[in-house]
């Protein structure tokens, strides 16, 4: 038996509640159950560690001590242990201690490294993993000739022209100027105080806050931050842009640099570009950025300040409108950070969200930092606690109620009244959030739903897509458990959902190489239909019964049973999760998406462009009609007389006849072939319980 062992990298950050999920094409040529072992890549301890062996079946997770060395843990934090461990060769050894540490890890590898400069090592780039071959040669290619935009120091930073962008404070010609004296201290505190960066940099702090005092507020807008992400899900292809100390490229107006000034022990200094938390520093940046990208903006690239985005709908087009973007950079001498680019890949972080193809997830630095929030003990941490929930809002169902009992702890004259409803919120928060709903756009034309919540002190509303979903289990002889959910693109009765989940737990078996399967289902109908007691009597349900048998034939031996609707509970619950982000599951097999009924194909009976011709038939409301909206008479008498009699009492429209009932509301009229549509919807169609005539009669006619 071939064994081989499964490589997942983690380069991204994300959250160590995340799952490592396979896809159905993971289990070909692999014995299953699959006991084989697994080695990740993790971030411990916020160092990354390449390899690390994942036991199932281990009692215990253990580190050799050179691994705890190159950690830099300091001992001090390892717990005596008194429980020895039992070697590989029956020998016991006494650990040195336990730890804990933080873990974290992601889905997959999207991203790798490629050096662009064979004598500079460090000037390396970020491409997507998922790229061609040939693609991701051109990419490199193209990178390497225009390595000219990038820049690694300051001293490969020409800046912008002061022609086309400079900041100026807007003083108050009334305010007072402001000399500051220069502080002494002690020698250990006569020291520049300096921030560190995100990156490990470190950058100088300088108190502008009498100066912002006497600057006023430039009106030039900022772009909503919940419409610039909205706009960059859907694409197949992103890319994601980071300028050089982004306003270190943007002089200052000469005539302002001296109202920067600043003393230090060598002298006084000014800045003579942009510097760190000036006022209006973000939106003359934006100003900038909304010129130069002007026939760019909203079409293939989103700037918000310095960070950047471009996106591609088709892989073929992301090349070309790299090349168009990395010349407006060019011409206006904008330089790129490559350490935070990264090109072509499906999703990334942009303005504290995960944006990709299928929609927006939750960040999960957010997430955590929600997650491992310990109990407010004063009002400024409950508003801190508060303004994390705010940053999730969108993920949140109805936030203002969740975070009531959180405000009135802050409104009560500033003492904290932390109590159990409060603990109970925010740890019900802490649960919700660990499986947060996908946000996706919808397409054009699409059917939305409106959810309105009404409360005594808020209300609100969420527009939801309609999305089939279908689940199925298949359990192995050896006691493996397959799990899989199909999320289906087209609107199904719930026949045809049965049998759409049949033929996905055909083709899963086929795959695997299954000869000998024994399927449920709670449907009476297609067990029945499948196994010929029960006929087809429309051409839908014909094909459908066609297309499992044109499965079955690739098994040795299959059986159809029905199963209870009270033991399907499983399945029920892995097609509620088709349309959300995940789900807690034993095995998840990657969601499925059909974007058509499994029926359409080359060799099943129907065509999806096929016309279905409707034969029409003459029916009582056609002579009212024709009197309300031409003035025409049948040739009868009597019937002319009974029409003039009663035409008052109705109404065409949008070309539908009404008629005004005794309640005071009008009654549409339906013609015998809509009657026999409204009936058949309502005995099996979505929401459709198969009842009786006298309950459908009933239901019809309310």
């Amino acid at each position: 038996m071939k064994r081989r062992i499964g490589s997942v990298n983690a380069l991204h950050q994300q959250s160590a509640s995340i799952q490592i999920k396979f896809a159905r094409i993971d289990l070909l040529r692999v014995q299953v159950p699959y006991k084989d072992p697994l080695v990740v890549s993790l971030t411990v301890a916020e160092c990354l560690v390449r390899r690390v062996l994942i036991d199932p079946g281990s009692s215990a997770n253990v580190m050799p001590r050179i691994t705890f060395n190159q950690l830099e843990i300091k001992t001090e934090k390892l717990k005596p242990t008194r429980n020895p461990l039992l070697r590989f060769n029956k020998k016991w050894v006494e650990p040195i201690g336990m730890v804990e540490l933080p873990l974290q890890a992601a889905e997959r590898v999207l991203i790798e490294s490629f050096v662009i400069d064979p004598y500079k090592l460090d000037k390396t780039i970020r491409v997507g993993l998922g790229l061609a071959e040939g693609e991701k040669q051109q990419l490199i290619d193209f990178l390497s000739q225009n390595a000219d935009v990038f820049a690694w120091s300051h001293s490969d930073m020409p800046g912008i022209s002061p022609s086309v962008s400079c900041h100026s404070l807007n003083v108050d010609s009334n305010a007072k100027p402001v000399r500051q004296k220069q502080r002494r201290f002690a020698l250990e505190r006569n020291q520049i105080i300096t921030d560190e960066k995100k990156n490990g940099k470190w950058r100088v702090c300088i108190d502008f806050t009498n100066l912002n005092k006497a600057c006023s507020k430039d009106s030039f807008p900022l772009p909503k931050i919940d419409q610039m992400v909205d706009a960059t899900t859907g694409y197949e292809q992103l890319t994601f842009l980071d300028a050089y100390s982004g306003y270190n490229q943007i002089p200052m107006d000469p005539n302002v640099e001296e109202k920067t000034s600043f003393v230090s022990e060598r002298g006084i200094y000014c800045y003579k570009v942009i510097s760190f938390r000036l006022k209006n520093a973000g939106a003359t940046y934006q100003r900038l950025v909304s010129k130069i990208f002007k026939n760019q903006m909203g079409k293939t690239v989103e700037a918000y300040i310095n960070d950047m985005v471009v996106k591609s709908k088709k892989k073929d087009d992301n090349l070309e409108h790299l090349q168009d973007v990395f010349g407006v950079l060019r011409r206006y001498g904008m330089k790129l950070n490559l350490t935070k680019c990264s090109f072509g890949v499906g999703f990334g972080q942009f303005l504290g969200h995960v944006v990709n193809n299928k929609g927006i997830e939750v960040s999960p630095a957010q997430a955590d930092a929600l997650i491992k929030k310990a109990e407010p003990r004063t009002v400024k941490e409950v508003q801190a606690l508060t303004g994390r929930i705010a940053a999730l809002s969108r993920f949140i169902s109805n936030p203002s109620d969740c975070c009531k009992p959180f405000f009135d702890t802050t409104r009560r004259h500033g003492k904290q009244a932390w109590g159990d409803e409060q603990q109970q919120v925010l740890t019900s928060l802490k649960e919700y959030i660990q499986n947060p709903p996908l946000l996706s756009a919808p397409e054009l034309g699409e059917k939305l739903f409106m959810y309105l919540g009404v409360s005594s002190i808020t209300t609100s509303a969420v527009l939801v897509r309609c999305e089939e979903g279908i689940g199925i289990k298949l359990q192995m002889p050896e006691g493996t458990t397959l799990s899989q959910v199909v999320r289906l693109k087209f609107s199904v009765t719930n026949n045809e959902a049965e049998y759409e989940a049949l033929l996905a737990r055909l083709k899963m078996a086929r795959e695997l190489k299954v000869k000998s399967l024994v399927t449920f289902s709670d449907s009476q109908l297609i067990i029945r239909q499948v196994t010929g007691e029960y006929g087809t009597k429309d051409e839908i349900m014909e094909a459908y019964h066609f297309a499992v048998l044109r499965e079955v034939k690739d098994f040795d031996q299959i059986k159809f049973v029905q199963l209870p609707r009270e033991y399907n509970e499983d399945a029920d619950r892995l097609a509620c999760s088709a349309s959300s982000s995940g789900e807690t599951l034993v095995r998840v097999i990657l969601v499925d998406v059909l974007s058509q009924p499994s029926i359409f194909g080359e060799s099943s009976r129907l065509d999806p462009w096929q016309i279905n011709v409707i034969l029409y038939e003459p029916t009582w409301i056609d002579p009212i009609m024709n009197f309300i909206r031409d003035g025409v008479l049948p040739e009868r008498k009597d019937e002319a007389r009974k029409i003039r009699s009663n035409v008052a009492k109705y109404a065409i429209v949008h070309n539908q006849l009404y008629r005004w009932s005794f309640s005071g509301s009008y009654s549409k009229y339906v013609t015998p072939i809509e009657t026999r549509q409204i009936l058949q919807t309502i005995h099996e169609g979505v929401c459709g319980n198969h009842s009786g005539g006298r309950s459908l009669a009933h239901k019809a006619m309310t």
